[in-house]
């Protein structure tokens, strides 16, 4: 466990590995979107290792070696900036599409998938591609500078890593059924084969 964190959040020395482990792989390449992202997942899931991609190629090549079970959530945009180097010529990033066929032709993981772009075009062919794979895909749609990250961006990420994380064990017993008179007896009118 990172011990900066645990040094910050002294309970997460007593999450369960599932929680320790959990990280979210995010293609963006805006600054200010990234600040607003990670300020907003920190703010409530502190245990969550982020990583950012702001290129096609370098997400896919990541992925590749991760290990999938500790992926919760990954989170797509479409359009990424030229990406400049240092003897001044520019590389291309691709696009998020990339990355969701890249996706698609992989088995499909527990995690889901937030595509977050203003590209309507590409957004829905991610989600295509992504859905006819069987893979769980949120679509959210940027408005009001990064309002929607607070709001609806936040919403769907939170929604997958809820979703992901293992469900407590029930501590008391079931109420009882049928046979209390709880819950009503469902006829057919097909006879019965016993």
């Amino acid at each position: 466990m990172n011990l900066l964190l645990s040094a910050f959040f002294p309970r997460m020395a007593q999450l369960p590995w599932y929680f320790a482990n959990m990280r979210a792989l995010i293609l963006e390449d805006n600054r200010d979107r990234r600040v607003a992202m990670i300020a907003r997942l920190m703010e409530r899931f502190p245990f969550l290792r982020v990583t950012f991609f702001d290129s096609a190629t370098e997400m896919i090549r990541a992925m590749s070696a991760l290990e999938w079970r500790e992926v919760v959530v990954i989170a797509l945009d479409h359009d990424l900036e030229m990406i400049g180097k240092a003897d001044g010529s520019w590389s291309d990033p691709g696009t998020g599409l990339e990355v969701a066929q890249w996706l698609a032709a992989r088995p499909q993981s527990a995690c889901s998938v937030v595509v977050h772009t203003t590209n309507a075009h590409g957004g829905n062919a991610m989600v295509d591609v992504l859905t006819q794979a069987q893979w769980d895909v949120a679509r959210v749609t940027p408005y009001d500078d990064l309002q929607w990250i607070d709001d609806a961006w936040f919403t769907a990420m939170r929604n997958a890593i809820v979703a992901y994380a293992p469900q407590p064990r029930r501590q008391t017993p079931l109420p009882p059924t049928e046979s209390a008179g709880l819950l009503p007896t469902l006829t057919t009118d097909r006879p019965s084969t016993m």
